[in-house]
């Protein structure tokens, strides 16, 4: 091999590896800013994730946000941009379009806050006049009240949606009837799961455990229905399940373990309670 040859293969040998250093190097993924406003048929994706949401966001009506698997969702933490909606000193997301959270078991999208410290942000609220609610897979956690629905019928539609860390409430219904699979509602400030005002739920596959009061607390102020299936409700503090209405409801429960509270299944107001199945033990003031 002369000079010339061994000396050119050394130098593409050297461009090779500064090539690979290079890639190897490039961030896979960079923040993108969102200073708040509306946001018009968006698909938030994993190359542009983290997204940090400096103030209030609103999907209009008509319009969409799609969100890939593996997206990281950030709220700045107690503070809002837009000094606007339900809490001007805290980020929230309002959707009264269309919402698709379309993560995976593996890559789940997350939504927190850029603190570690819960209610430092105001969390999800799927409104009165939303078109479509969709999450799979999400992971709500930091937020005053981490998901609140209060659209009609069916709009909010979830599965495996695991929601902790909130000050208040991991799930809040207040209208509608949503169906839910396979929610994780733990270590929440006050109560894992509320049902309130004109909401009706179904959860089915559900765990509320560690949650500081109530694993659900049933408090509708018209005739409304709870169904609990096949779900784990495990050392909420005080109540496993509650009910509390103000206009009597009915509540069923199914399949489901009932356990290490102080009280299991407690009725506090005239709605029909009926628990089959199930095994509700270790209650220590009532079962």
């Amino acid at each position: 091999m002369s000079i010339r040859t061994s000396a050119l293969a050394s130098a593409l040998v050297g461009l090779a590896f500064a090539a690979v250093a290079a890639l190897t190097a490039a961030p896979a993924a960079a923040d993108t800013i969102i200073a708040g406003g509306t946001v018009i048929n968006q698909t938030w994706t994993t190359a542009g994730s983290p997204y940090i949401v400096q103030g209030d966001i609103t999907v209009p009506a008509g319009a969409f946000l799609t969100i890939q698997a593996g997206v990281v969702v950030q709220a700045q933490a107690s503070a809002d941009s837009q000094v606007s909606g339900l809490d001007t000193s805290r980020v929230e997301l309002t959707v009264l379009g269309t919402l698709t959270v379309s993560g995976t078991a593996g890559n789940p999208v997350v939504f927190r806050s850029s603190s570690t410290t819960s209610g430092t942000w105001y969390g999800i609220v799927v409104a009165a006049g939303a078109t479509e609610a969709t999450l799979d897979y999400a992971q709500i956690q930091d937020a005053r009240y981490n998901l609140q629905t209060s659209a009609p019928g069916t709009v909010l539609d979830a599965s495996n949606v695991t929601t902790f860390e909130a000050s208040s409430y991991g799930l809040w219904v207040r209208a509608g009837s949503p169906v839910i699979d396979g929610l994780v509602a733990h270590n929440n400030g006050s109560i894992g799961v509320l049902v309130e005002e004109n909401g009706s739920l179904s959860l089915s596959g559900c765990v509320l455990r560690n949650n500081s009061s109530y694993g659900l607390a049933f408090q509708p102020t018209s005739s409304r229905t709870l169904a609990i299936d096949n779900c784990s409700i495990n050392a909420n503090g005080t109540y496993g399940v509650y009910t509390g209405a103000s206009t009597a409801g009915t509540v069923t429960i199914t399949d489901s373990i009932i356990t290490n509270h102080s009280y299991g299944v407690y009725r506090g107001d005239t709605s029909s309670v009926s628990t089959t199945y199930s095994d509700v033990w270790n209650n220590s003031s009532g079962n």
